[in-house]
C-alpha cells in the first residue's frame, strides 16, 4: 500500500514539473521571437544610418520609416511600415510607389509607431518598445 502512495505521489509530481517546464520554455520562446524582431528591425535602421537620412513616408497603413540613401543611380529608400499584420522592409527608388509585393516580412505584429527626438528613434511595436541611437538628423515627411 505504501508503494502505491509513493508511486502516484512520484507520478504527480513528474507531471507537474513537465508542466512548469513546458510554461517556462514557452515564456522563453516568446522571449526570444520578441528578442530577434526587435534586433533585426534596429540592425536594419543602424545599417542603414547615416546623416540627414530619417524621413517619415506614407505607407499603405500609416506613417512609414524612411531612410534615405544616396547611390549612384539617385536617392534610395529603405521604407519600414505596417502591412497586413506585419512590419516590412521595401527597398526602393525615391519617389515610386510602394510595393507591398516587393517587401521582406521582418517582425508579425498589428501596431507599428516611431518617435524621433534629439537623434533617438524609439519604434513601438506588439512586442513592446525599441530605442536606437542614431547620428541621422529627421528630414521631414515625404
Amino acid at each position: 500500500m505504501l508503494l502505491a502512495v509513493f508511486f502516484v505521489v512520484l507520478m504527480a509530481a513528474l507531471a507537474l514539473s513537465v508542466q512548469v517546464y513546458r510554461s517556462v520554455a514557452n515564456i522563453q520562446s516568446g522571449t526570444n521571437d520578441q528578442r530577434t524582431g526587435s534586433g533585426l528591425l534596429a540592425n536594419t535602421i543602424r545599417a542603414n544610418d547615416a546623416t540627414d537620412a530619417i524621413a517619415v513616408g506614407s505607407g499603405p497603413e500609416g506613417a512609414s520609416l524612411v531612410l534615405l540613401e544616396d547611390g549612384a543611380a539617385g536617392t534610395y529608400e529603405t521604407r519600414i511600415y505596417l502591412y497586413e499584420g506585419a512590419v516590412v522592409q521595401e527597398y526602393a527608388l525615391q519617389g515610386s510607389a510602394y510595393d507591398p509585393a516587393l517587401a521582406t516580412k521582418l517582425i508579425e505584429t498589428n501596431t507599428f509607431s516611431f518617435l524621433y527626438k534629439n537623434k533617438l528613434l524609439t519604434i513601438t511595436t506588439d512586442t513592446g518598445s525599441t530605442s536606437i541611437a542614431l547620428r541621422s538628423d529627421y528630414k521631414g515627411s515625404r
